[in-house]
């Protein structure tokens, strides 16, 4: 074979070669459009609210003041897209919005439902003259009767978890000599006062602690009240714990006297 038809030997396979290549090419391309196409109409599907709808709903959690009913409403109300396209916090933040709930969790049970766990308030005490605090220390406004002898916090703004906190300390260290923590009270001056009872006795009394050194002045308060005479304990009306070495008490009226301790 001479030269020249080498040469256009060698030209035909690369005219196919490249032939072969431009039409792999376009298979690919042709290929990935389809992946496309076919990606874009199962998102469409996927994002359709008429597809894969929501069509149950379960609930979970302890309904003491919440009314079933109610909480069902709301998250019907919230629920605007299918099972996939749903924002599960926004339902969550819905039925948060509810006065008793104080957390909502949601989550997808496929194919077409929803499983919302709520956590009712655990009112502890009253907050203030309007409000009531929960066992974690968060402020809430519900509308609720209760007793005289539920106990009574009050505080700056901002303050509730530390008066609960410190209700919780002192409650544990009156109840070691019989008392009874009933109030406490974190005035704008950072200043704590008590109000304390014996259940035995049936007195009920102040205890002013002061705004510094407040832990060292409550035990001392629980100390010199253990070495108090049994006279006494009946009269108390105030006790006086601000004092560097000791306490003061203020008997009631009808004694018309104070003491030291």
């Amino acid at each position: 074979m001479n030269a020249r038809a080498q040469e256009r030997l060698h030209g035909r396979r690369r005219a196919a070669k490249q032939q072969r290549i431009q039409r792999a090419t376009l298979g690919w391309a042709m290929a990935a459009l389809i992946l496309l196409a076919g990606g874009g109409l199962l998102a469409d599907r996927l994002m359709d609210p008429a597809a894969f709808a929501i069509r149950e709903l379960s609930f979970e959690g302890e309904f003491n003041h919440l009314e079933p009913g109610t909480l069902r409403r709301r998250v019907e109300q919230t629920v605007d897209a299918n099972y996939f396209a749903i924002d599960l916090e926004t339902i969550e933040r819905a039925a948060e919005s509810l006065d008793w709930v104080q957390r909502a969790r949601v989550r997808r049970i496929w194919p077409d439902g929803l499983h919302i766990a709520v956590r009712e308030h655990r009112l502890i005490a009253r907050w203030g003259n309007d409000a009531w605090l929960n066992d974690e220390g968060e402020v809430v406004r519900v509308s609720v009767s209760r007793q005289a002898e539920e106990l009574r916090l009050a505080g700056p703004n901002g303050h509730a978890e530390k008066v609960l906190r410190q209700a919780r300390e002192w409650s544990a260290g009156l109840g070691g000599v019989g008392l009874e923590l009933k109030a406490l009270t974190l005035n704008e001056r950072r200043a704590w006062y008590a109000v304390v009872s014996s259940p035995e006795t049936g007195t009920l009394f102040s205890v002013a602690l002061g705004r510094d050194g407040v832990g060292g002045r409550f035990r001392r308060f629980v100390k010199a009240f253990r070495a108090l005479p049994g006279e006494k304990l009946q009269r108390i009306g105030h006790v006086d714990a601000r004092y560097p070495n000791g306490i003061a008490l203020r008997l009631k009226p009808s004694m018309n006297s104070e003491d030291s301790t």
